[in-house]
C-alpha cells in the first residue's frame, strides 16, 4: 500500500475541515461503516475506531480517517464544500508525506547545523544566567558586585593583583561619587568589597 494511503487524519480535524459538529460527523461515519460492511468492503481501510482525551481529560471516542475515508466523505458532499474539503485533505496528506520523505545529505547537514546553533544559544543563555547568579550577592542590592564577579559577567579574566588594583580604584571612585561600599562573606578572604555597577563600569 502507498505510504500516503497509510496516514490518517482524526475525525476531529476532519470535522473542522468540513465545518460540521464532531458528533454529527461521528454519526455519519458509523452509517458509512455499516454501508461498507454490508457491501463486503473492509471499513478499516477507510475508518478506524480510536479514542482521545478532551479538555477535561476524559476519554472520548473518535475515528482515524484514511485518505480513502476522506475521499469517501468528499463524495458524499456536493458543490463548493466538497471541493474545498478535497483540497484541504489532499494538502494535509501531502504535508504528512513530505515530512516522511528522505532528506538529502545537504538538508540533513543543515538540520544538524541548525540544531547545534540552537543548542549553543541555549548553553550560552544558561552560562550567562549562571555567571550572573555567581556574581550577584545575596545580601547586597542587585546593582552591587565584587570586582571578580563583575569581570565574570563581562567575560574578562583578571588575576588577583589586577583585582586588587581595580578594587582600590573602585573604592576611591565610590568615595568621590558618594556611593556606599558593600561587603559580602568570602571563604578565602573572610569578606570582600562590593561596588555599584556604575563605578565598576568606569574602571573596567
Amino acid at each position: 500500500m502507498n505510504t500516503l494511503e497509510q496516514k490518517y487524519l482524526s475525525s476531529m480535524e476532519v470535522a473542522e475541515m468540513v465545518d460540521k459538529d464532531h458528533a454529527h460527523l461521528m454519526r455519519d461515519i458509523r452509517n458509512y461503516i455499516d454501508l461498507l460492511n454490508q457491501s463486503n468492503f473492509g471499513s478499516v481501510d477507510f475508518f478506524r475506531e480510536d479514542t482521545y482525551k478532551d479538555a477535561k481529560g476524559e476519554t472520548r471516542n473518535c475515528y482515524m480517517i484514511s485518505k480513502k475515508g476522506c475521499e469517501f466523505i468528499a463524495h458524499k458532499m456536493t458543490g463548493q464544500k466538497g471541493a474545498i474539503f478535497t483540497a484541504k485533505y489532499i494538502e494535509r496528506f501531502h504535508e504528512m508525506q513530505d515530512a516522511l520523505q528522505p532528506k538529502s545529505q545537504l538538508e540533513i547537514l543543515q538540520m544538524s547545523i541548525n540544531q547545534l546553533v540552537e543548542q549553543e544559544k541555549r548553553l550560552n543563555s544558561v552560562e550567562s544566567r549562571l555567571d550572573m547568579i555567581e556574581a550577584k550577592t545575596t545580601t547586597s542590592p542587585n546593582e552591587y558586585f565584587t570586582v571578580a564577579g563583575f569581570a565574570t559577567i563581562r567575560k574578562q579574566k583578571i588575576d588577583v593583583v589586577t583585582a586588587n588594583m581595580l578594587g582600590r580604584k573602585a573604592a576611591k571612585l565610590s568615595r568621590e561619587y558618594d556611593y556606599p561600599i558593600g561587603k559580602i562573606p568570602d571563604a578565602k578572604y573572610g569578606s570582600v568589597n562590593t561596588y555599584h555597577v556604575d563605578i565598576l563600569n568606569k574602571i573596567m
